[in-house]
């Protein structure tokens, strides 16, 4: 299972840190994404683009992002837990 595990509260979806636009994938748009608030600094995970929650987004952020790059964290969740 993923270390960024995801949970359902209250009938939200709450996807895994590296899924910025929260589609369930990794991809060029997240990456595009989080290349807009490249540079930006606030409260520690004050945005979804500050992956590592240390209030900045930084090149580690894109490091997080490229190790996650064409994930989908949905589809191995659901799996994971129905059994199929």
């Amino acid at each position: 299972m993923d270390e960024n595990p995801s949970c359902i509260i209250n009938d939200t979806i709450y996807s895994s840190s590296w899924d910025i636009n929260n589609d369930g994938n990794c991809s060029m748009l997240d990456l595009s994404l989080a290349s807009y608030k490249y540079g930006q600094i606030g409260f520690p995970g004050w945005i979804r683009e500050d992956i590592d929650n240390n209030g900045k987004v930084e090149v580690y952020d894109f490091v997080l992002l490229s190790n996650h790059y064409a994930d989908s964290w949905l589809k191995k969740y659901f799996f994971s837990t129905t059994g199929r």
